[in-house]
Protein backbone atom coordinates (compact mmCIF):
# COMPACT_ATOMS: atom_id res chain seq x y z
CA UNK A 1 0.00 0.00 0.00
CA UNK A 2 1.58 3.54 -0.85
CA UNK A 3 1.85 6.34 1.33
CA UNK A 4 -1.01 8.90 0.85
CA UNK A 5 1.19 12.07 2.36
CA UNK A 6 2.47 14.74 0.41
CA UNK A 7 6.40 15.28 0.69
CA UNK A 8 5.91 17.97 2.53
CA UNK A 9 3.68 16.20 4.83
CA UNK A 10 6.15 13.72 5.60
CA UNK A 11 9.05 16.23 6.00
CA UNK A 12 6.37 17.82 8.41
CA UNK A 13 5.75 14.58 10.31
CA UNK A 14 10.04 14.09 10.15
CA UNK A 15 10.22 17.52 11.83
CA UNK A 16 7.68 17.47 14.77
CA UNK A 17 9.22 13.86 15.78
CA UNK A 18 12.92 15.74 16.10
CA UNK A 19 11.17 18.36 17.57
CA UNK A 20 10.05 15.80 20.32
CA UNK A 21 13.00 14.40 20.54
CA UNK A 22 14.88 17.51 21.05
CA UNK A 23 12.23 19.20 23.78
CA UNK A 24 12.35 15.63 25.71
CA UNK A 25 16.36 15.59 25.86
CA UNK A 26 15.78 19.68 27.03
CA UNK A 27 13.56 18.28 30.28
CA UNK A 28 10.63 19.10 28.36
CA UNK A 29 7.36 16.79 29.48
CA UNK A 30 5.10 16.47 26.25
CA UNK A 31 1.55 16.18 27.20
CA UNK A 32 -0.02 16.09 23.44
CA UNK A 33 0.59 16.25 20.05
CA UNK A 34 -1.39 17.33 16.96
CA UNK A 35 -3.88 18.68 19.28
CA UNK A 36 -7.68 19.63 17.37
CA UNK A 37 -9.56 22.72 18.25
CA UNK A 38 -12.24 22.79 15.59
CA UNK A 39 -9.95 23.62 12.16
CA UNK A 40 -7.18 24.67 14.70
CA UNK A 41 -4.49 22.65 15.58
CA UNK A 42 -1.15 22.78 18.26
CA UNK A 43 1.93 20.42 16.96
CA UNK A 44 3.06 20.00 20.43
CA UNK A 45 1.90 20.95 24.18
CA UNK A 46 4.20 20.37 26.84
CA UNK A 47 5.21 21.45 30.45
CA UNK A 48 8.97 22.74 31.67
CA UNK A 49 9.47 24.12 34.63
CA UNK A 50 6.31 26.27 35.42
CA UNK A 51 5.02 26.71 31.91
CA UNK A 52 2.46 25.23 29.87
CA UNK A 53 4.07 25.75 26.17
CA UNK A 54 2.35 25.57 23.05
CA UNK A 55 4.80 24.79 20.37
CA UNK A 56 4.23 25.26 16.59
CA UNK A 57 7.01 23.45 14.49
CA UNK A 58 7.78 24.36 11.02
CA UNK A 59 9.92 22.06 9.32
CA UNK A 60 11.74 23.10 5.67
CA UNK A 61 14.25 21.30 3.46
CA UNK A 62 15.73 24.80 2.39
CA UNK A 63 15.49 28.36 3.34
CA UNK A 64 14.76 29.30 -0.51
CA UNK A 65 11.19 31.17 1.11
CA UNK A 66 13.06 32.20 4.22
CA UNK A 67 14.02 30.08 7.67
CA UNK A 68 10.73 28.13 9.16
CA UNK A 69 9.75 30.23 11.77
CA UNK A 70 9.39 33.14 9.55
CA UNK A 71 6.43 31.11 7.75
CA UNK A 72 4.09 31.06 10.53
CA UNK A 73 1.71 33.98 10.21
CA UNK A 74 -0.59 36.28 11.87
CA UNK A 75 -3.32 34.27 11.01
CA UNK A 76 -1.28 30.86 12.44
CA UNK A 77 -0.50 32.55 15.89
CA UNK A 78 -4.53 33.67 16.38
CA UNK A 79 -5.71 30.30 15.23
CA UNK A 80 -2.46 28.30 17.80
CA UNK A 81 -4.03 31.33 20.38
CA UNK A 82 -7.73 30.00 20.28
CA UNK A 83 -6.94 26.42 20.08
CA UNK A 84 -4.51 26.75 23.21
CA UNK A 85 -7.40 28.50 25.18
CA UNK A 86 -9.99 26.00 24.27
CA UNK A 87 -7.05 23.46 25.31
CA UNK A 88 -7.00 25.36 29.13
CA UNK A 89 -10.82 25.41 29.40
CA UNK A 90 -10.68 21.58 29.56
CA UNK A 91 -7.95 21.56 32.21
CA UNK A 92 -6.98 22.70 35.83
CA UNK A 93 -3.46 24.71 35.30
CA UNK A 94 -1.67 26.61 37.31
CA UNK A 95 0.81 27.41 34.50
CA UNK A 96 2.41 30.61 32.98
CA UNK A 97 1.64 29.87 29.30
CA UNK A 98 4.18 30.18 26.55
CA UNK A 99 3.88 30.19 22.92
CA UNK A 100 7.06 28.80 21.41
CA UNK A 101 8.05 28.17 17.88
CA UNK A 102 10.56 25.26 16.65
CA UNK A 103 12.19 25.53 13.79
CA UNK A 104 13.54 22.27 11.61
CA UNK A 105 15.61 22.01 8.47
CA UNK A 106 16.29 18.54 7.32
CA UNK A 107 18.84 18.14 4.30
CA UNK A 108 22.22 16.76 2.81
CA UNK A 109 23.62 18.48 5.42
CA UNK A 110 22.10 17.23 8.32
CA UNK A 111 18.98 17.94 10.64
CA UNK A 112 19.36 21.45 12.04
CA UNK A 113 16.80 22.52 15.29
CA UNK A 114 16.57 26.17 16.92
CA UNK A 115 14.15 26.81 19.60
CA UNK A 116 12.40 29.55 19.92
CA UNK A 117 10.75 30.51 23.25
CA UNK A 118 8.08 33.16 23.51
CA UNK A 119 7.73 33.47 20.23
CA UNK A 120 4.53 35.55 20.23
Amino acid sequence: MTSTKTKKQELGVKGEALAIDYLKAKGYEILTQNYRSGRNEIDIICRHLKFLIFIEVKTRSDLLFGTPEEQVTEKQMDNITEAAIDYMDTQDWSFIVRYDIVSVIINSTGNHIQHFEDAF
